[in-house]
C-alpha cells in the first residue's frame, strides 16, 4: 500500500462534494484504468515532458518542489502521480479544475486527494477479480484478502483524522485530507481462514456480543453461492479440525491478565507469532512478537514473551471481521472450501446449544470427510 491514504476528513469530503460518485463510475466504466500507474520509475526525459505541458501554475509549483525533495533519487510513478493531477484531469472538467476554490481546498491539495483515494481504490482489489473485504470505522479501514496463493493478508489503515493543516481562502482551517498515515499488515498461510473466523466467533462470545449473520448462518451462507453440502475436513490444513475440542479448552487472552493458560487463536508465520488479545473498553487487538516500543508481557505456552499491538477492531467490527472471513473463503480467496466452513458453523451451532464435546463428535460422523 503506498505511504499517502486518505483520512476520514478526506473521505467525508469526497463523498459530500460528489467526487467519490464521480470515481466509482470511472472505475466501472474503466476510463481509469490506462492512467493508473504501476511499480514503476521514470526517466528524467517522461518528468521533462511532463513539466513541458500547460498547467495551472500551483500545480506546477508543487510538482516542481515535489521533484526537488527527490533530487538525486529515483521516482516512482505513484510519487509523481500523486501530483501531477492526471487523476483530477480525469475527474474534473477543465473548468472545475481552473477553480477549485468551489471546493474550498487547494489545487494541489485536490490533486493528491483524488490520485490518493484512487490509488487506494485500486488497491483495495490487487488481484483483479479477487475482491476483498473493506470496512471503515472507529478511525481504521481495514482490509482482509486472500493472495494468488490463497494465503491470508488483513492490512490495516489509521485513517482517524489529524490536526488541521490547510487554510480555505476564506481563513477558515479545514481538517487534514490525506497523509502518511500509520499502517499495519499481516500476512499468514492459507491454513488461517478458518482460524480468523473462530477468532471472530471467540471474541463475540467472549464479550457478549451478537454476530447477526451467525443465527441464520445457512442463509448467510446461500447467499453467497452455497451449495448446502457440509463435509468434515480431513488434517489437510485447509479447514479447522479441532475446533471444538479448542474451543472448550482454551479462552482468548485480556489484558492485563498474566496466567498461563491456553490460549486461543495463536498464529504462526515463521518466527513471528500472533495473538489475538481482548483489550481496552473490550476491544480485539491483535499483538505481535515483532514491533517496538515497551510491549506487554504475555505468558504463552508456559514462558513470559513480549508482543506488541498491531491491528485494532473495536467492538463494535466483530461482525466485519466475521464476514471479512467468511467472504474471503466463499468468494474462492482461500484454500477452504465452503463446506469445511459449513462444517465449522455447525459445530459452533451445537457448541451454543449445549451440546456436549463428545455428542458433537458423534454426530459429526453424518457428513464426509472432504480430502
Amino acid at each position: 500500500m503506498h505511504d499517502i491514504q486518505v483520512t476520514d476528513a478526506g473521505y467525508e469530503f469526497l463523498a459530500r462534494t460528489g467526487l467519490e460518485a464521480r470515481i466509482a463510475r470511472l472505475f466501472e466504466e474503466d476510463e481509469l484504468k490506462e492512467l493508473m500507474p504501476y511499480s514503476a520509475f521514470f526517466d528524467r526525459e517522461e518528468i521533462e515532458d511532463l513539466l513541458k505541458r500547460k498547467m495551472p501554475k500551483a500545480r506546477r509549483t508543487a510538482i516542481e518542489k515535489f521533484l526537488a525533495s527527490k533530487k538525486g533519487e529515483t521516482i516512482r510513478q505513484e510519487d509523481l502521480f500523486l501530483v501531477s493531477g492526471a487523476a483530477t484531469g480525469a475527474i474534473l472538467s477543465k473548468k472545475e479544475s481552473a477553480n477549485s476554490r468551489q471546493f474550498d481546498v487547494s489545487l494541489p491539495n485536490l490533486d493528491t486527494l483524488i490520485a490518493a483515494y484512487c490509488l487506494a481504490r485500486r488497491e483495495e482489489n490487487p488481484f483483479g477479480d479477487r475482491k476483498p473485504y473493506v470496512w471503515r470505522a472507529n478511525g481504521f479501514k481495514t482490509i482482509i484478502y486472500g493472495d494468488v496463493h490463497g494465503d491470508l493478508h488483513l492490512h490495516q489503515i489509521q485513517t482517524r483524522t489529524l490536526p488541521a493543516k490547510e487554510t480555505t481562502l476564506e481563513g477558515a482551517t479545514i481538517a487534514q485530507l490525506f497523509g502518511n498515515l500509520s499502517q499495519a499488515h499481516i500476512g499468514v498461510d492459507y491454513s488461517y481462514w478458518p482460524y480468523l473466523v473462530a477468532v471472530a466467533l471467540k471474541y463475540a462470545s467472549t464479550v457478549g456480543l451478537e454476530i447477526p449473520e451467525i443465527n441464520n448462518w445457512q442463509q448467510f451462507l446461500r447467499l453467497q453461492d452455497w451449495n448446502g453440502t457440509i463435509s468434515a475436513p480431513s488434517g489437510t490444513g485447509i479447514g479447522y479440525e479441532y475446533f471444538v475440542s479448542d474451543w472448550n479448552a482454551m479462552e482468548l487472552a485480556q489484558l492485563p491478565d498474566k496466567v498461563d493458560k491456553l490460549l486461543f487463536g495463536q498464529i504462526y508465520y515463521g518466527k513471528l507469532l500472533y495473538l489475538p488479545v481482548i483489550g481496552a473498553q473490550q476491544g480485539l487487538v491483535i499483538y505481535s512478537s515483532q514491533g517496538t516500543g515497551a510491549g506487554t508481557e504475555f505468558v504463552v505456552h508456559g514462558k513470559r514473551v513480549t508482543l506488541y499491538p498491531m491491528m485494532y477492531s473495536p467492538k463494535s467490527d466483530a461482525h466485519h471481521l466475521f464476514k471479512g472471513a467468511v467472504h474471503g473463503i466463499m468468494t474462492n480467496q482461500s484454500r477452504t472450501n465452503p463446506e469445511l466452513l459449513a462444517f465449522m458453523l455447525w459445530q459452533y451451532e451445537q457448541i451454543k446449544s449445549g451440546i456436549s464435546e463428545d455428542d458433537i463428535r458423534k454426530a459429526s460422523r453424518q457428513f464426509e470427510r472432504r480430502f
